[in-house]
């Protein structure tokens, strides 16, 4: 992130501190933020299966949040266009371009594994991210798709994309019941 400095608007402490990498990914890249998968883990519905993976930190990461409107569309016959009435906003779609790489060149086998149990979660993930949890109050996602690519000519990274959807804490208490 560049400062712009204006003529007499100095920059705050806090926009100096943004300027500056928290470290440098094992690719090589400043790191001003990373996406961490939250260590968790569920038991199945029977009891008979525990679920749980280890912490997961994407640091060559790059994120776009998207969002869209649940409304009710109705046509109205003499008119163009649809009435609509707008309900609530839908879920946050998070889009991930990461990769996986390890400090030396070797394949990233244990954070692949650790991936793999999180998409195979049957609950939402809790993640830890400055961008996500402040800007947006995203805390849990749920992975809708993800696809993992080899890179040509290299043994230590593995790219990664992924669609997430976000998943707010559900509390009843939230609600206001409306009687007519």
């Amino acid at each position: 992130m560049a400062i712009i400095n204006l003529p007499g608007i100095k920059p705050s402490v806090d926009d100096l501190l943004a300027s500056i990498p928290i470290g440098i990914s094992p690719i090589g890249t400043p790191v001003y933020d990373d996406l961490t998968f939250d260590a968790h883990g569920w038991i199945n519905k029977d009891e008979t299966a525990i679920f749980k993976w280890d912490q997961l930190k994407l640091q060559s990461v790059a994120i776009s949040v998207a969002q869209s409107s649940n409304s009710v569309k109705k046509a109205t016959a003499g008119r163009d266009g649809t009435i609509k009435t707008h309900i609530a906003k839908g879920d946050y779609i998070i889009s991930v371009n990461a990769v996986l790489s390890e400090l030396v060149k070797v394949y990233p086998a244990d954070q692949l594994a650790i991936l793999k149990k999180i998409t195979e979660a049957k609950v939402s993930v809790p993640i830890t991210c400055k961008f996500l949890n402040t800007f947006f109050d995203i805390k849990n996602v749920v992975i809708d798709n993800i696809t993992t690519a080899q890179k040509q000519g290299s043994i230590e990274t593995v790219n990664v994309s992924m669609s997430l959807s976000s998943d707010n804490d559900f509390n009843p208490n939230d609600f206001e019941i409306v009687l007519k």
